[in-house]
Parts: structure tokens; C-alpha cells; sequence
């Protein structure tokens, strides 16, 4: 008897997982054709305003914040970190970065500055209105980008994964994957913003920038920038990289390493 009960149990046992199974592969088909059939879009930008950008600054973050631009900029001896006037491209406070260190993105989270570095594995913070750095932390890896997340923030390192951090501690919390709707990975992420919840991203060595999906990753549609390259003086200039957002305005501005403008545009869906 006890025997039989057992088989019995077995049974139902195995039933239960199938049937569990089967919800799960149901729910996981579901998720997937729902991210086959999402529309990627192709926007074109409409150019507002060219401000003044110095030309030996190699860009590497930009970001807007109440009424004003802040810059880091790259290469061991020349990295700084800038606050620009966005209306004439003055350049009204600067800070240098110790020789040995390359600076990569920026990005403000509670009137705190975050800046990474390339390969050194840091991330300095500065105070917003003095510019004094207040603290140091590490990580493991490159830096490229940086963004805000919420209460967290965001790190790009130029493959196709963007780590979601915790600005207490810089500790890696969790890793999104950046794909298109095939599931074919997006990589060299470099510069990135955070626009009305979408994660636009500059890919490095190309003048377009992607519209990713802050949740799931995936790609949302790509922003065709090549336009602005023709107001650029030298056309074969280093790569478009940085993207700020005012958001009161919705205006966005874009510049790239090296080059003499910073541009003020706008978004033109096609």
C-alpha cells in the first residue's frame, strides 16, 4: 500500500513540474515575441544651436544640470573635468585629473559628480560647487560611460553589457544586457543618457546612437547624428561622444572628442 502511495505521489510530483514547465516555456515564448515584434525606429536629429567647444578637449562624458553643462574630458595629463556656460561655451570652472589617470564618463547623482576612469578601475567624486574631490572608489574593469539609473547608476565599459551600480559603494548590483530584437549583441557602448526613462548610448567609432530599453536592454531605435558631422571643420575628426538632456527644455546636446561645437538639437522622428 505504501508503495502504491508513493508511486502515486511520484506521479502527481511529475505532473506538477510539466505543467510548470510548460507555463514557463508559454511565459518565455510570450516574453519573446513580444521583443521580436517591438519596432526599431530610425530618428534623424534637427540641429537648434552650435555653441563653442574646445577643440583639445577629447570628450569623454557631457551632462546637463540645473542650467548648466559639465565635461570630463580624457587622456593621461590632459584628463579635467569642466563646468560650460550652454549658451556661449565658456568654459567657467575646471579641475585636472592626476597625470597617471585616463578620465572616461560623468555623470551627477544627488549634487555629487561621479567620474570613472578607463583602466585604472576608479571612480572619483567631486563636489558639485567646488569641484574638490571627496572620495575615491574602485571597480573591476574598464569605465567608459556613465549615467544615472534611478537611485543607481549606470556603467558602460565598451562591450555590450551596462552594469547597474550603487553609488554608495560603486559595487556592481546587477548586469543588463544591450541586444536587438534578434537577440544580436550591441557592443562598444560607449557615452550615455538617461532620457525620459530610455538609455541613449553613443557607439564608439560611429555617429549614430542607440535607444536602448532601461529594463530589459533591448534596442528601441538608433538616432541617425551623421548630419552634424558636416559642421565639423575637419569631417575625418575623432568620434562623436557626448549626450546631455535638459530636460525642461527637451532639448538635447551632442559634441564629439575634439570637435569645435557642441550642438543643440532636437529629436525628428521619421
Amino acid at each position: 500500500m505504501r508503495i502504491l502511495q508513493l508511486l502515486l505521489v511520484v506521479i502527481i510530483i511529475s505532473c506538477n513540474a510539466n505543467s510548470d514547465n510548460d507555463t514557463k516555456n508559454i511565459n518565455d515564448n510570450k516574453v519573446e515575441n513580444k521583443i521580436k515584434q517591438i519596432e526599431v525606429r530610425t530618428s534623424n536629429i534637427r540641429i537648434l544651436n552650435k555653441i563653442p567647444h574646445d577643440p583639445m578637449a577629447y570628450t569623454q562624458g557631457l551632462v546637463y544640470h540645473k542650467g548648466f553643462l559639465y565635461e570630463s574630458t580624457g587622456h593621461r595629463g590632459a584628463s579635467s573635468l569642466r563646468k560650460i556656460d550652454p549658451k556661449t561655451g565658456e568654459i567657467l570652472k575646471k579641475a585636472s585629473v592626476p597625470g597617471r589617470f585616463f578620465s572616461e564618463g560623468i555623470c551627477i547623482y544627488e549634487d555629487l559628480i561621479y567620474m570613472i576612469t578607463w583602466t585604472s578601475g576608479k571612480c572619483f567624486v567631486y563636489n558639485i560647487d567646488s569641484f574638490e574631490m571627496i572620495k575615491e572608489m574602485n571597480y573591476n574593469g574598464e569605465g567608459w560611460g556613465l549615467a544615472n539609473y534611478g537611485k543607481k547608476l549606470l556603467m558602460s565599459d565598451g562591450s555590450n553589457v551596462l552594469r547597474v551600480i550603487d553609488p554608495n559603494n560603486f559595487l556592481v548590483e546587477k548586469n543588463i544586457s544591450v541586444v536587438d530584437k534578434n537577440y544580436n549583441p550591441i557592443s562598444y557602448l560607449n557615452e550615455m543618457e538617461n532620457i525620459n526613462g530610455e538609455i541613449w548610448v553613443n557607439i564608439w567609432m560611429q555617429d549614430k546612437i542607440a535607444r536602448i530599453n532601461a529594463e530589459t536592454g533591448t534596442l528601441i531605435g538608433w538616432v541617425d547624428i551623421t548630419s552634424i558631422r558636416e559642421f565639423v571643420e575637419n569631417r575625418t575628426q575623432e568620434v562623436s561622444n557626448g549626450i546631455a538632456y535638459n530636460k525642461e527644455n527637451e532639448i538635447i546636446y551632442l559634441t564629439g572628442k575634439n570637435w569645435e561645437y557642441i550642438f543643440v538639437v532636437q529629436l525628428v522622428e521619421l
